[in-house]
């Protein structure tokens, strides 16, 4: 996607070694509060190549953003626009569309909270706007994640869609210049279809070299970035029944150092848990067994996965989920006090060759990193 530049969704995942390796390659980075702007801003990030695209913003964090310059923010409702007003005239303000898919063909829903109706609302907003003299420059809209091949056309109408709110700023005297069509982009093999159907309706609709296109995926570049390591601190054995024969059977539960409460809240809610991989070399690992996992905490309902094939694993075995990166740490919490897993970065010889002599990277491991991290071979 030529026309496109991405700017990263701090809150997917905010590790500092993320967080710099994007802005070393030039990414720019899309914001939702105080905290998050001075993650950013302390990496030497200009405040140009940021977008607030919080659309309910905390106002002492938007009287911050005033401060050190976040000009371009994102509203969807008349709330917004007063308080604007108020904190921010000077702003450079995004209008927030919704164009959602239908819940049984997306993952996360997005227009339900945010985002208003392109023909009947984002007029009455952009007319309040223009009443009220603050200056508008763009659309953005959010068609949900977990967005399906056979949905890809969904970004075709979206931006259709965007293109009658253009036209509707034009006739208010309004002159747009900046289109966001936020993320949902969550692999790299399914770019391809995506980006298809993205370029053919940037072209069809947004010709003009000189309109802005800027897009907020964050699980497309830290999906697959980290893999979690998790610990068989207790099992149990049980007896279940079987309904149907009226037969009993060993059912194992296996407590893991990890949880619902800690890296698992966003992967569970939205019931994308993955099989882990056993590491154990004390069993046979071709027969398999009814199991569950189960999270630390003394909440009963700390569950992973309620059924699950495994083979026989023992206390003190290791579990490995992969690609684990999208909204674990920053979604994790230490309820009953425990601990957070550290994370050790780990990267082959080949391409820490290539970075560790580069100017753009020498700021991107710190002396607590590299104590940290591993070199694959």
């Amino acid at each position: 996607m030529p026309r496109v530049h991405p700017f990263y969704a701090v809150k997917c995942n905010d590790h500092p070694i993320v967080l710099r390796t994007l802005a070393a390659l030039g990414l720019g980075f899309d914001l939702a509060s105080k905290q998050e702007i001075d993650m950013i801003l302390d990496l030497g990030v200009k405040p140009h190549m940021t977008i607030y695209a919080n659309t309910f913003k905390i106002p002492n964090h938007f009287k911050y953003a005033a401060e050190v310059g976040l000009k371009t923010v994102v509203f969807d409702s008349a709330c917004e626009l007063y308080k604007g007003k108020e904190i921010y005239p000077d702003a450079n303000y995004v209008i927030r569309i919704k164009h959602d898919l239908q819940v049984h063909d997306i993952r996360v829903v997005f227009g339900e909270k945010y985002g208003v109706a392109p023909d009947l609302e984002a007029p009455q907003l952009l007319s309040l706007a223009r009443c009220l003299g603050l200056k508008v420059v763009g659309v953005s809209f959010h068609i949900g994640s977990g967005v399906g091949l056979l949905n890809a056309g969904a970004y075709y109408s979206a931006i259709e869609d965007a293109k009658r709110v253009f036209d509707y700023g034009a006739s208010l005297g309004y002159s747009f210049n900046l289109l966001d069509i936020g993320g949902g982009f969550e692999s790299e093999y399914d770019l391809p279809k995506f980006a298809e159907v993205i370029n053919s309706a940037i072209n069809t609709f947004f010709p003009d070299p000189n309109i802005k296109i800027i897009a907020e995926p964050g699980r497309y570049f830290v999906g697959t970035a980290l893999h979690l390591s998790t610990n068989i601190i207790a099992m149990k054995e049980v007896e279940h029944l079987d309904p149907v024969t009226g037969l009993s059977y060993p059912h194992y539960m296996y407590i893991l150092n990890d949880g619902f409460y800690g890296s698992f809240k966003e992967n569970i809610v939205t019931k994308k848990v993955t099989i882990p991989k056993i590491l154990s070399k004390k069993r046979n690992r071709s027969e398999k067994f009814s199991s569950s996992l189960w999270g630390p905490t003394c909440d009963p309902r700390d569950l992973i996965l309620k059924y699950v094939l495994l083979p026989l694993a023992d206390y003190g075995d290791w579990l490995i989920f992969e690609n684990m990166g999208d909204y674990t740490l920053t979604m994790a919490t230490n309820f009953n006090r425990l601990p957070l897993p550290d994370v050790y970065p780990v990267i082959d010889q080949i391409t820490w060759t290539l970075l560790k002599d580069n100017h753009l990277f020498e700021n991107i491991f710190t002396t607590n990193d590299m104590d940290k991290a591993f070199f694959e071979k």
